[in-house]
């Protein structure tokens, strides 16, 4: 996983400050491993603004990143720094995610649809 981030984990390797210490700016533009306390066998992978969730082969959904009006499906305002399971949806065989900038999406198996965050209409 590479890109350019804000300090608030969304790269996945938790907060850093880079050249100045009032920037919290990441830069990873070469590929790195994405830190995980377990080994995620990864199908899919979305990134939204400031979070990112995957789906495992095995069906298991993670987040990480910024909360904010729950885009991460955690139940809790806090940010997290590595991918973690998505509880509510434990027992759910996940295919596919999406990620917006406030909200995620996730398709089942068999084709149900799961969304979670801000409910924000904007035309």
């Amino acid at each position: 996983m590479w890109g350019e981030g804000t300090g608030d984990g969304i790269i996945g390797g938790g907060p850093y400050k880079v050249g100045s210490c009032f920037g919290a700016k990441m830069d990873s533009f070469l590929p790195k491993a994405l830190e995980s306390a377990v080994v995620l066998d990864v199908q899919n992978i979305a990134c939204g603004g400031r979070h990112a969730a995957l789906v495992t082969k095995q069906g298991e959904i993670f987040s990480w990143g910024e909360e904010s009006g729950g885009r991460l499906g955690h139940g809790v305002d806090s940010d997290v720094l590595h991918p973690k399971l998505i509880d509510a949806l434990g027992n759910t065989n996940i295919e596919l995610v999406a990620c917006g900038e406030y909200h995620s999406c996730a398709v089942t198996l068999s084709g149900d649809l799961y969304t979670w965050g801000e409910r924000i209409l904007a035309f």
